[in-house]
Protein backbone atom coordinates (compact mmCIF):
# COMPACT_ATOMS: atom_id res chain seq x y z
CA UNK A 1 0.00 0.00 0.00
CA UNK A 2 1.03 3.25 -1.02
CA UNK A 3 0.37 6.57 1.07
CA UNK A 4 0.61 10.48 -0.01
CA UNK A 5 0.95 12.87 2.24
CA UNK A 6 -2.24 15.68 2.60
CA UNK A 7 -0.97 17.61 5.52
CA UNK A 8 1.82 20.67 4.47
CA UNK A 9 4.24 18.00 5.71
CA UNK A 10 4.86 15.16 8.01
CA UNK A 11 7.82 14.08 9.88
CA UNK A 12 8.46 10.22 9.71
CA UNK A 13 11.29 7.82 10.53
CA UNK A 14 12.78 5.88 7.90
CA UNK A 15 16.25 4.54 6.42
CA UNK A 16 18.74 6.77 5.13
CA UNK A 17 22.91 6.65 4.77
CA UNK A 18 23.88 5.10 7.76
CA UNK A 19 21.09 4.57 9.63
CA UNK A 20 17.35 5.49 10.44
CA UNK A 21 16.69 9.20 10.97
CA UNK A 22 13.56 11.45 11.09
CA UNK A 23 12.30 12.74 8.02
CA UNK A 24 10.37 15.84 6.58
CA UNK A 25 7.68 14.80 3.87
CA UNK A 26 6.04 17.37 2.17
CA UNK A 27 2.41 17.14 1.10
CA UNK A 28 2.34 15.31 -2.67
CA UNK A 29 4.79 12.77 -1.65
CA UNK A 30 4.58 9.40 -0.89
CA UNK A 31 5.71 8.21 2.06
CA UNK A 32 9.10 5.65 2.12
CA UNK A 33 7.99 2.39 1.66
CA UNK A 34 9.41 1.67 5.52
CA UNK A 35 7.61 4.03 7.66
CA UNK A 36 6.44 2.15 10.72
CA UNK A 37 2.59 0.84 10.67
CA UNK A 38 2.06 2.44 14.11
CA UNK A 39 3.19 5.65 12.52
CA UNK A 40 1.20 5.28 9.12
CA UNK A 41 -2.23 4.46 11.04
CA UNK A 42 -1.36 7.75 13.69
CA UNK A 43 -1.04 9.86 10.17
CA UNK A 44 -4.18 8.18 8.76
CA UNK A 45 -6.57 9.02 11.59
CA UNK A 46 -5.04 12.52 11.71
CA UNK A 47 -5.74 12.84 8.19
CA UNK A 48 -2.27 13.89 7.07
CA UNK A 49 -1.69 11.39 4.64
CA UNK A 50 -4.25 9.13 2.92
CA UNK A 51 -4.05 5.78 0.58
CA UNK A 52 -2.90 6.48 -2.84
CA UNK A 53 -5.10 5.26 -5.21
CA UNK A 54 -4.00 2.43 -7.89
CA UNK A 55 -3.61 3.53 -11.10
CA UNK A 56 -6.69 3.17 -13.56
CA UNK A 57 -5.55 1.45 -16.85
CA UNK A 58 -7.09 3.51 -19.52
CA UNK A 59 -7.87 0.73 -22.44
CA UNK A 60 -6.31 0.97 -25.71
CA UNK A 61 -8.54 3.28 -28.33
CA UNK A 62 -10.11 1.47 -30.95
CA UNK A 63 -8.64 2.56 -34.30
CA UNK A 64 -9.82 1.24 -37.80
CA UNK A 65 -7.06 0.69 -40.18
CA UNK A 66 -6.98 1.46 -43.90
CA UNK A 67 -9.05 -0.53 -46.70
CA UNK A 68 -6.93 -1.54 -48.91
CA UNK A 69 -6.97 -2.85 -52.47
CA UNK A 70 -10.73 -1.33 -52.93
CA UNK A 71 -11.17 0.05 -56.94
Amino acid sequence: MTYIVTAGYVTVPTAVSGGRAWVDIPRGVDLPGDVPDEDIQRLLSLGYIQERPEPVEEPEPVTKGKRGGGR
